[in-house]
């Protein structure tokens, strides 16, 4: 899927391309922002406070609609600062954001060496509440679509107490949805680098 894109700087004037490449130097698309927030394991009513930013700027950073640039810039230093990383790539001949997502950062991100780092691991590498936030839907309606309970869907987001069987109908759910799950590791140990993106076509 494609994440709503930024300004083609083809059609801009000097002051216009200067504009635009700060622009896209603190750009994240909203579902990034979902999915990031969803890592985090906040939700907006938390972030909002954390960044002493108003509700109203939090859900439109995170729907795109009256989002500005400035709540946009504190979202991903806030995030930044968690650990998390965020991921796509604008195609300027498209004029459309793809690959889209969040992520924990790992050892594979491109940090400056020699300084250390540490990185969150989690026990699992799907992560399912990142995905349903990329997604933009709640769990009501994430139940719907692969019928089980809502209840059932919190237990699967959280990790707790759930089949084998709702757990594989989940993933499926969501990779069939174009999501692509990230995360190293092994059954014996954490996962790093966990998080979502949209899948490149």
């Amino acid at each position: 899927m494609e994440s709503k894109s930024p300004p083609n700087p083809r059609n801009l004037t000097l002051n216009g391309l200067t504009r635009f490449f700060n622009y896209m130097i603190v750009y994240v698309s909203p579902d990034a922002l979902r999915a990031a927030r969803a890592l985090a394991r906040l939700n907006q009513r938390e972030v909002a406070a954390k960044l002493h930013i108003s509700r109203k700027a939090m859900t439109a950073c995170e729907s795109g609609e009256g989002a500005t640039l400035a709540a946009i810039a504190r979202l991903r230093q806030f995030y930044d600062g968690l650990g998390i990383e965020f991921l796509g790539c604008a195609d300027f001949t498209t004029n459309k954001v793809t690959g889209a997502g969040a992520r924990w950062k790992s050892s594979d991100s491109g940090l400056e060496q020699n300084v250390p780092h540490d990185f969150h691991g989690e026990p699992t590498c799907h992560a399912f509440a990142a995905a349903r936030g990329l997604l933009g839907l709640d769990q009501t309606q994430v139940a719907a679509r692969v019928y089980l309970t809502p209840r059932q869907i919190g237990n699967l987001e959280a990790g707790t107490s759930y089949t084998k069987e709702s757990y594989k109908s989940l993933q499926t759910f969501y990779e069939d949805s174009g999501i692509e799950f990230l995360g190293s590791g092994g059954p014996d140990s954490l996962f790093w680098g966990v998080g979502v993106r949209w899948r490149k076509r």
